[in-house]
């Protein structure tokens, strides 16, 4: 696989009051086809201990510019719209003037019901992108996740992409030199896809602790997977976290390393290049 690859698996949060708490990142190398995986650990840890959305996802940013050679990195929220409400034919004309449509993540919410109610004949407030029909996610402005999708792509993909300092899976970058390669996961469809086990029941009300260490023991016990700690420890942190955060981004950086040892992933025939596609 030729020199060392950092991979990064990030769960984002939207929260302006804690999210700096609910943001965890998961980091690992890669070498000769194997990932070392490291800690978890929450946001207020990275370079200049954010306490702010905005301050966290610029830490982020800062955290996925910040090595020596090529890094992947797998970030948890809707990195694009259905077609069907896209104005633009490209995604990065979209992402560019994704400010000049949505004010804010009201305003967001807003749009897209009135776009797609427009595109529905007025049957429907919410149409999910191809990747969320195959996987079973939310549509990428439900009530649940319409924050994160806003503030995911505006503060944190939109500026990264601008900078020309990342190329994005599967739509790729005008600026050659990038080493930086952004993915968009699903833990969610980790689970059921790529670990072939029930993705409901492990978190918040669900909270389920010996489920995410049983998932966590059988990430660690693959061949190609190992980790630069103490597991004892990482179990109680799995086991201790009933939001998950700290879970869904260990899986988000394993389904990341998958991405890179499989060379990528192809795209399924007939998805939207506006689209895009869930890594899972």
């Amino acid at each position: 696989m030729g020199s060392s690859v950092r991979i990064i698996g990030a769960d984002v949060s939207a929260s302006g009051s804690n999210g700096w708490n609910h943001t965890w990142i998961t980091r690992g190398t890669v070498d000769e086809g194997a990932v070392a995986l490291e800690e978890p650990i929450p946001a207020a840890e990275l370079s200049g201990s954010p306490r702010s959305r905005r301050a966290t996802y610029r830490a982020l940013r800062r955290e996925l510019l910040s090595y020596d050679g090529p890094v992947v990195a797998g970030l948890d929220f809707p990195f694009s719209l259905p077609e069907a409400i896209v104005v633009e034919d490209d995604w990065h004309e979209f992402l560019e003037a994704f400010p000049t449509h949505f004010s804010g993540p009201g305003d967001f919410q807003e749009t897209c019901h009135g776009r797609s109610q427009l595109r529905t004949d007025g049957e429907r407030k919410e149409i999910k992108r191809r990747c969320d029909d195959r996987f079973g996610g939310l549509c990428a402005y439900n009530r649940f996740i319409y924050r994160l999708t806003y503030f995911g792509v505006q503060d944190l993909l939109r500026p990264l992409v601008l900078s020309e300092q990342v190329t994005v899976w599967p739509f790729g970058n005008e600026s050659r030199s990038a080493e930086t390669t952004l993915v968009e996961t699903y833990p969610a469809a980790t689970l059921q896809q790529r670990l072939g086990v029930d993705s409901e029941t492990y978190k918040d009300e669900n909270d389920d602790p010996e489920f995410r260490r049983e998932v966590t023991e059988s990430i660690l016990g693959r061949e190609s997977v190992s980790y630069a700690g103490e597991t004892d420890e990482l179990f109680d942190l799995i086991g201790s976290d009933s939001k998950a955060d700290a879970f869904d981004s260990l899986v988000a950086a394993f389904s990341t390393f998958k991405w890179h040892v499989d060379g990528g992933a192809e795209l399924p025939e007939g998805v939207p290049d506006v689209e895009g596609w869930i890594h899972a």
